[in-house]
């Protein structure tokens, strides 16, 4: 559906879809209360009309739930407030207002043919008729009524005729060019490297050059950041184990569990088989032949085939795999244990030379053998009966306010407190043993994402377990103290006083042998001139030694045969500039179309920003915040 709706999305039709979808124009849900708000003031005013606290209520609410219908995680109205999202959807429900007024200043009106002409097409079936059952289940589903949907659609249309001013605009190719210009140029550039080694021992820090050194860079010595996490749990393996030794199940209901699940306690006959797959009957005939003269099945399909024979196991009488017709799935079962068949025809034309290996004979299970097996399958159910409600009783509790744990002991959930959790390489085994359960990815990042006092919402794992998060308490990551990390520090100190002498060799280098040739200053420190192959902005060249930071600088300098010079961890690389290379500019290219495209959507945004603007001074904008921040209480 994304990809069909980004491949039309300038289609009016999908314009009116998002409109109504991120708009999030359907009430939080049925059965749902909503909160009244009749009586108070609007939340904004807009000109002369207004945008009423209920409309915004309504789609603060509905945003909520799609939230956590894509994520699983529960937005909260702190979550709003700190991630803005009322402030945009109040932005968004302005500049819908102001569009509205100066659409119908303007006399701009979309007509009722109109209007049924975009429906018709929407909501037509594959014939090109209309589909009124369609166009009858989306209106349910988003709980709109038919005039409530028009009056969207002739607002999304009255948009797309103001605006369409600023469509279709036609960037000068003199700003294009400029543009694919700058991003296509290329560059090389020659470059030698001055390595650490090549600089004094710098000795040992003092005691004051350590704590220095220390102040200076202790943020690049952090102790993980860690969390205490409380886990409500629920573990069907638990709940299977104490269910099959406190419940004592019907025969019945034992009988009845053993004749509905024969494929648990039966096991037909396997076999296994090795064959030579051969292309016509001829040669099938002739390979027989030799089998049955003596000659070995191994021995005779590596010198026809230059592979061991093929081998096909726990082949059963009523299914063929793949490669396996039916003419062989029924010789293979007529033949006895090291028996070799006549050639027997396959699948598309080839021919075959079966050998039975081996058989495993049926198995059948009897009632009493079953049994443990059966009252465990009972036991299971009756599990996964309880985790589910438990599962709803907790979740309800939550939503009716209840903390964590008082949440999990109404639903009578166990809970698991781990502390100190780092947040390091360990961090997904330590959940995971904490539930006895892999976790998925998907899952531990939510935990991630949680602030103190929130939680996941309860979550079935794939062994079928349920499981909530609740984040306790978070201990930021901080620097660890000097002697913790002293030996490191010594080590790291020694190698930036190697770097600041490489960086002041080079300075040297360069200020005392102005117009000498690259290739000598490179000589004077044993090291080997390295040319660099066309660059781009932003590539890189390990060869050369360019990184990101070099290459920005080589992209900065301003003449052929400039040179400059940029620390790394082995060293210093000196960088002379050796070539620009300028595109050839050819405005039939993909590049330049994207480009021109580009440019043209921001322009046509920024249009779209002064035009907004315009219309607040000719209809001004008054937001109520009380108001706001009632509904977000």
């Amino acid at each position: 559906m994304l990809t069909a709706i980004r491949n039309n999305a300038s289609s009016l039709v999908t314009k009116i879809l998002l409109f109504l979808l991120v708009g999030s124009f359907a009430l939080w849900g049925i059965g749902d209360i909503i909160r009244g708000f009749d009586d108070i003031p609007s939340v904004a005013e807009v000109g002369d009309n207004e945008i009423t606290a209920t409309e915004f209520d309504q789609k603060i609410r509905r945003l909520m739930e799609d939230y956590r219908k894509q994520t699983g995680d529960n937005l909260t109205y702190q979550n709003i407030r700190s991630e803005r999202f009322d402030e945009r959807l109040l932005n968004t429900l302005i500049e819908e207002s102001l569009i509205n007024s100066f659409a119908s200043d303007m006399k701009v009106s979309t007509p009722d043919t109109l209007v049924s002409q975009i429906i018709f097409s929407s909501f037509a079936d594959k014939t090109g008729n209309f589909n009124r059952n369609l166009y009858q289940d989306f209106l349910t589903s988003n709980n709109l009524a038919q005039e409530e949907f028009f009056r969207y659609i002739r607002s999304v249309n009255n948009s797309k005729i103001i605006l369409s001013s600023a469509s279709n605009i036609k960037i000068p190719d003199i700003i294009v060019s400029k543009i694919y210009a700058y991003r296509n140029e290329k560059r090389t550039a020659e470059t030698f490297l001055i390595s650490l080694n090549k600089m004094p021992e710098p000795g040992v820090p003092t005691a004051d050059d350590l704590e220095k050194f220390y102040e200076q860079t202790k943020q690049n010595y952090l102790s993980p950041e860690k969390r205490n996490i409380t886990i409500a749990y629920i573990s069907l393996t638990e709940l299977t184990d104490e269910y099959v030794k406190t419940i004592n199940f019907s025969e019945e209901n034992l009988r009845n569990e053993y004749a509905n699940n024969q494929a648990l306690f039966y096991k037909p006959e396997r076999r296994r088989i090795e064959h030579i797959l051969l292309p016509n009957k001829e040669l099938a005939e002739e390979v027989y032949k030799k089998l049955q003269s003596g000659q070995s099945f191994a021995d005779l399909a590596l010198a026809l085939t230059g592979k061991a024979p093929i081998m096909v196991d726990k082949l059963e009488r009523t299914f063929a795999p793949l490669g396996i017709s039916q003419n062989m799935l029924e010789t293979a079962f007529a033949l006895s244990p090291g028996e070799v068949s006549m050639p027997t025809q396959g699948v598309v034309d080839s021919w075959h030379i079966i050998r039975l290996v081996d058989i495993e004979a049926e198995k059948a299970t009897s009632y009493d053998e079953a049994l443990p097996k059966l009252k465990s399958i009972l036991a299971r159910n009756e599990a996964e009966i309880t985790a589910n409600r438990r599962y709803l009783i907790f979740e309800d509790s939550i939503a009716a306010g209840e903390n964590f744990a008082d949440a999990a002991k109404s639903a009578g959930i166990t809970l698991v407190a781990l502390e100190n959790i780092a947040l390091d390489r360990e961090f997904p085994l330590k959940i995971a043993q904490a539930v006895t359960s892999a976790v998925p990815e998907n899952l531990l990042r939510r935990i991630l994402r949680l602030e103190v006092g929130q939680n996941v919402p309860m979550t079935s794992l794939p062994s079928g377990d349920y499981v909530s998060f609740n984040l306790t308490q978070l201990f930021p990551a901080t620097p660890k103290s000097l002697d913790e990390i002293k030996d490191q520090l010594i080590k790291d100190w020694q190698k930036q006083q190697q770097i600041e002498a490489a960086m002041t060799t080079a300075e040297n280098l360069l200020k005392d042998n102005v117009g000498r040739d690259f290739a000598t200053l490179a000589a004077k420190f044993d090291a080997a001139v390295i040319s660099s192959p066309a660059l781009a902005r932003g590539s890189l060249d390990q060869e050369s030694n360019i990184d990101q930071g070099l290459n920005s600088r080589i992209f900065s300098m301003p003449q052929i045969g400039d040179i400059i010079y940029h620390p790394t961890n082995d060293g210093v690389v000196v960088a002379k500039l050796t070539n620009v290379i300028k595109p050839d500019i050819d405005i039939n290219t993909t590049d330049y179309k994207n480009i021109s495209a580009e440019l043209a959507t921001e322009f046509t945004n920024d249009l779209g920003v002064q035009f907004l603007d315009h219309l607040k001074k000719r209809y001004p904008v008054k937001i109520n915040q009380e108001v706001v921040d009632r509904i977000l209480q």
